[in-house]
């Protein structure tokens, strides 16, 4: 199978780990950022939530209560 344009493969996968280098350094930034704002109940969130995919934001239904 031959590519047809390997520019977009290449900047693809650049823009991939370019997106994935700067967001595991913006974490812990954020993170900090947010204990120094909220404090204790920050910290009780990040206890139950996960770190990239809270999934808390899963359990969230907008419309339960409206029929």
């Amino acid at each position: 199978m031959q590519v047809k344009n390997p520019g977009r493969w290449i900047v693809g996968i650049v823009g991939v780990l370019t997106w994935t280098i700067l967001y595991f350094i913006r974490i812990p930034e954020e993170e900090k950022m947010m204990v120094e704002e909220f404090g204790q109940e920050y910290k009780h969130y990040m206890k139950r939530t996960q770190k990239n995919i809270p999934l808390d934001l899963l359990k969230f239904k907008p419309f339960a209560g409206h029929k």
